[in-house]
C-alpha cells in the first residue's frame, strides 16, 4: 500500500498533480514493517483496528496495566486477542458448568456486554462478533491513536 500511495500521489488529475484522496486502510496497516515502509504520501490516512494500548475503557486499562507489569512491554493486539479468547472460553465454562463441545459453544454465542482488553456486545447468527473497533491516523510512519468506537 506505501507503494500504491505513492504512485497514487503521482498520477495528474484533473485540477491537482495527483490523487490528494484520505487513504483507508484495515489492520494490518499498524504492523512495524508497514508503517517503516510509509513515507509522507500516507500521511492523514486511516486505518481501524482491534485494540489499543491507549484505550480508556476500564477493563481495557486494566489489562493493559497488569500486561505492562508482568512484561515489562505495552500489549499489542495479539496479547490482546489472546487474552480475550481464553477470558471468553473460560467464562462460557463456567456458566455452562461443562467442557462439553457444544454447550461450550452456545455459552460463548449467548455471550452480551463482554468487557475485556476489547469489547464484544454480542454475536450475531452467524458466530461474527459485533465488537469494539480503534481508529488511528498515520502521521510521518506513526500511528496515531484517535477513538474507539464502542459497538
Amino acid at each position: 500500500m506505501p507503494l500504491a500511495a505513492k504512485q497514487a500521489r503521482t498520477i495528474p488529475q484533473k485540477n491537482a498533480s495527483g490523487i490528494t484522496a484520505t487513504f483507508l486502510g484495515g489492520d494490518s496497516w499498524e504492523s512495524q514493517k508497514f508503517l517503516d515502509a510509509s513515507g509522507p504520501e500516507m500521511n492523514g490516512s486511516y486505518f481501524s483496528s482491534m485494540f489499543s494500548d491507549q484505550a480508556t475503557q476500564a477493563e481495557t486499562v486494566g489489562f493493559i496495566q497488569a500486561y505492562r507489569s508482568m512484561f515489562g512491554i505495552a500489549p499489542d493486539k495479539a496479547a490482546a486477542m489472546g487474552y480475550d479468547a481464553l477470558k471468553l472460553v473460560a467464562t462460557a465454562m463456567r456458566r455452562a458448568g461443562s467442557m462439553e463441545k457444544a454447550v461450550v459453544r452456545d455459552q460463548i454465542a449467548a455471550t452480551r456486554g463482554y468487557q475485556g482488553a476489547t469489547t464484544i456486545w454480542q454475536y450475531d447468527a452467524n458466530r461474527h462478533p459485533k465488537k469494539s473497533a480503534v481508529i488511528f491516523k498515520i502521521q510521518d510512519g506513526r500511528m496515531q491513536f484517535q477513538q474507539q468506537i464502542l459497538p
